[in-house]
Protein backbone atom coordinates (compact mmCIF):
# COMPACT_ATOMS: atom_id res chain seq x y z
CA UNK A 1 0.00 0.00 0.00
CA UNK A 2 2.67 2.64 0.85
CA UNK A 3 5.06 1.62 -2.31
CA UNK A 4 1.86 1.95 -4.35
CA UNK A 5 0.89 5.58 -2.80
CA UNK A 6 4.95 6.63 -3.30
CA UNK A 7 4.62 5.15 -7.17
CA UNK A 8 2.22 7.25 -7.18
CA UNK A 9 3.79 10.54 -5.87
CA UNK A 10 6.97 9.68 -8.13
CA UNK A 11 4.58 9.31 -11.25
CA UNK A 12 3.32 12.69 -10.67
CA UNK A 13 7.00 14.31 -9.62
CA UNK A 14 8.06 12.85 -13.14
CA UNK A 15 4.97 14.09 -15.42
CA UNK A 16 6.44 17.65 -13.91
CA UNK A 17 9.65 16.85 -14.46
CA UNK A 18 10.96 17.11 -10.85
CA UNK A 19 11.69 13.95 -9.80
CA UNK A 20 15.24 12.45 -9.09
CA UNK A 21 16.35 9.21 -7.21
CA UNK A 22 19.45 11.04 -6.64
CA UNK A 23 21.05 14.84 -6.24
CA UNK A 24 24.23 15.24 -8.32
CA UNK A 25 26.84 16.40 -6.17
CA UNK A 26 29.13 17.17 -8.49
CA UNK A 27 27.70 19.57 -10.57
CA UNK A 28 28.17 23.30 -9.76
CA UNK A 29 25.76 25.41 -8.06
CA UNK A 30 25.10 29.21 -8.67
CA UNK A 31 27.10 30.36 -5.98
CA UNK A 32 28.59 28.92 -2.83
CA UNK A 33 26.53 29.99 0.54
CA UNK A 34 28.33 29.46 3.59
CA UNK A 35 25.28 27.94 5.41
CA UNK A 36 23.38 24.77 5.81
CA UNK A 37 20.50 23.68 7.97
CA UNK A 38 18.49 20.56 9.00
CA UNK A 39 14.88 20.18 8.43
CA UNK A 40 12.05 20.61 11.33
CA UNK A 41 9.50 21.89 8.94
CA UNK A 42 6.18 51.19 10.48
CA UNK A 43 8.31 51.96 12.98
CA UNK A 44 8.20 55.12 15.63
CA UNK A 45 9.22 58.52 14.87
CA UNK A 46 11.11 58.65 11.42
CA UNK A 47 13.55 61.66 12.62
CA UNK A 48 16.61 59.17 12.37
CA UNK A 49 17.73 56.17 9.68
CA UNK A 50 19.33 53.04 10.58
CA UNK A 51 22.80 52.56 9.80
CA UNK A 52 24.33 49.30 8.71
CA UNK A 53 27.16 48.09 6.30
CA UNK A 54 24.96 47.40 3.52
CA UNK A 55 23.25 49.86 1.21
CA UNK A 56 19.43 49.54 2.18
CA UNK A 57 17.00 52.26 2.14
CA UNK A 58 15.73 53.00 5.51
CA UNK A 59 11.73 53.54 4.93
CA UNK A 60 11.18 54.68 9.22
CA UNK A 61 13.15 54.95 12.20
CA UNK A 62 14.72 51.05 12.02
CA UNK A 63 12.78 48.95 9.52
CA UNK A 64 14.78 48.96 6.31
CA UNK A 65 13.07 48.13 2.95
CA UNK A 66 14.88 46.04 0.18
CA UNK A 67 14.00 45.11 -3.31
CA UNK A 68 15.93 43.42 -6.59
CA UNK A 69 15.91 40.41 -8.59
CA UNK A 70 17.78 36.83 -7.66
CA UNK A 71 18.57 33.43 -9.52
CA UNK A 72 20.05 30.46 -8.40
CA UNK A 73 20.17 27.05 -9.27
CA UNK A 74 18.37 24.25 -7.12
CA UNK A 75 19.03 20.35 -6.59
CA UNK A 76 16.95 18.33 -5.03
CA UNK A 77 16.32 14.27 -4.31
CA UNK A 78 13.85 11.91 -2.83
CA UNK A 79 12.85 10.25 0.46
CA UNK A 80 16.18 11.15 2.51
CA UNK A 81 17.49 11.43 6.02
CA UNK A 82 16.69 14.89 6.42
CA UNK A 83 13.51 14.77 4.46
CA UNK A 84 10.15 11.98 3.81
CA UNK A 85 9.94 13.33 -0.11
CA UNK A 86 11.17 15.91 -1.35
CA UNK A 87 14.94 16.92 -0.04
CA UNK A 88 16.11 20.67 -1.88
CA UNK A 89 19.11 22.92 -1.56
CA UNK A 90 18.90 26.19 -3.29
CA UNK A 91 21.82 28.82 -3.77
CA UNK A 92 21.20 31.74 -5.41
CA UNK A 93 22.50 35.63 -5.96
CA UNK A 94 20.02 38.61 -4.59
CA UNK A 95 20.82 41.53 -6.17
CA UNK A 96 19.56 44.63 -4.59
CA UNK A 97 18.30 47.67 -6.67
CA UNK A 98 21.21 49.45 -5.43
CA UNK A 99 23.47 46.90 -7.34
CA UNK A 100 24.66 45.49 -4.12
CA UNK A 101 24.65 40.98 -3.90
CA UNK A 102 23.55 38.89 -1.06
CA UNK A 103 24.74 35.24 -1.33
CA UNK A 104 21.24 32.89 -0.21
CA UNK A 105 21.16 29.15 0.65
CA UNK A 106 18.43 27.58 1.58
CA UNK A 107 17.44 23.92 2.46
CA UNK A 108 14.05 22.79 2.39
CA UNK A 109 11.62 19.60 2.58
CA UNK A 110 8.72 19.79 0.66
CA UNK A 111 5.36 17.67 -0.10
CA UNK A 112 3.14 17.25 -2.64
CA UNK A 113 -0.78 16.22 -2.39
CA UNK A 114 -2.72 16.95 -5.27
CA UNK A 115 -0.74 18.80 -6.99
CA UNK A 116 0.33 21.13 -4.78
CA UNK A 117 3.47 22.06 -3.26
CA UNK A 118 4.36 22.68 0.43
CA UNK A 119 7.79 23.36 1.62
CA UNK A 120 10.03 25.11 3.88
CA UNK A 121 13.27 25.00 5.41
CA UNK A 122 16.33 27.24 7.12
CA UNK A 123 17.77 30.06 5.02
CA UNK A 124 20.84 32.11 5.26
CA UNK A 125 21.12 35.33 3.26
CA UNK A 126 24.80 37.30 3.69
CA UNK A 127 26.04 40.39 3.02
CA UNK A 128 29.27 41.48 1.34
CA UNK A 129 30.55 42.13 4.53
CA UNK A 130 29.59 38.77 6.42
CA UNK A 131 26.63 39.99 8.05
CA UNK A 132 23.93 37.40 7.63
CA UNK A 133 20.26 37.45 7.76
CA UNK A 134 18.97 34.03 9.08
CA UNK A 135 15.17 32.39 9.37
CA UNK A 136 12.58 30.23 7.61
CA UNK A 137 11.81 29.75 4.15
CA UNK A 138 7.35 28.67 3.64
CA UNK A 139 6.16 27.94 0.23
CA UNK A 140 2.69 26.99 0.82
CA UNK A 141 -0.13 24.78 -1.71
CA UNK A 142 1.89 26.16 -5.09
CA UNK A 143 0.03 24.40 -8.06
CA UNK A 144 3.11 22.07 -9.53
CA UNK A 145 1.70 22.86 -13.03
CA UNK A 146 2.61 26.48 -12.10
CA UNK A 147 6.15 26.33 -12.61
CA UNK A 148 6.65 28.08 -9.34
CA UNK A 149 4.39 30.71 -6.98
CA UNK A 150 4.75 32.59 -3.78
CA UNK A 151 7.72 32.15 -1.37
CA UNK A 152 7.98 33.56 2.09
CA UNK A 153 10.93 34.29 3.69
CA UNK A 154 10.43 35.13 7.56
CA UNK A 155 13.47 36.50 9.13
CA UNK A 156 14.04 35.45 13.03
CA UNK A 157 17.58 37.05 13.48
CA UNK A 158 20.75 37.44 12.64
CA UNK A 159 24.26 38.44 13.12
CA UNK A 160 26.66 41.73 12.81
CA UNK A 161 24.40 44.38 12.43
CA UNK A 162 21.76 42.42 12.00
CA UNK A 163 21.56 40.44 15.07
CA UNK A 164 18.18 40.56 16.65
CA UNK A 165 16.59 41.29 13.28
CA UNK A 166 13.05 40.33 12.50
CA UNK A 167 10.99 40.42 9.44
CA UNK A 168 9.57 39.15 6.08
CA UNK A 169 10.79 38.82 2.22
CA UNK A 170 7.96 38.31 -0.43
CA UNK A 171 9.61 36.23 -3.75
CA UNK A 172 7.93 35.73 -7.08
CA UNK A 173 10.01 32.79 -7.20
CA UNK A 174 9.79 31.46 -11.07
CA UNK A 175 10.43 27.31 -11.38
CA UNK A 176 12.38 26.14 -14.55
CA UNK A 177 13.09 22.05 -14.28
CA UNK A 178 16.10 21.73 -17.17
CA UNK A 179 16.47 18.09 -15.87
CA UNK A 180 15.38 15.50 -13.50
CA UNK A 181 16.56 17.04 -10.14
CA UNK A 182 18.26 20.19 -11.36
CA UNK A 183 16.37 23.26 -11.23
CA UNK A 184 16.53 27.23 -12.19
CA UNK A 185 14.98 29.68 -9.81
CA UNK A 186 14.47 33.12 -10.38
CA UNK A 187 12.94 36.33 -10.08
CA UNK A 188 12.33 39.67 -7.64
CA UNK A 189 11.47 40.22 -4.12
CA UNK A 190 11.00 42.62 -1.60
CA UNK A 191 11.92 43.06 1.87
CA UNK A 192 10.88 44.84 5.12
CA UNK A 193 13.38 44.00 8.13
CA UNK A 194 13.08 44.95 11.30
CA UNK A 195 16.69 45.82 13.05
CA UNK A 196 15.83 47.74 16.19
CA UNK A 197 18.18 46.41 18.71
CA UNK A 198 20.77 45.20 16.51
CA UNK A 199 23.83 45.08 17.24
Amino acid sequence: MVAAAFGAVVAVMAAFGIFSASRDTTRPLAVAAGASGSDSPESSSPTSTSTTSTTTTAIADEVLHVSGAYDGLSDFAVTTRRCSLVDTVWNAVFVLDTGESWAFHNEYCGTITDGLFTGSGPFTLTQPDGATLTGRSQTTDVPLVNNGGPTELHVTGGTAAFTGASGSCLLDNTVENFEFGHQHQFGTFTCDINVAGAA
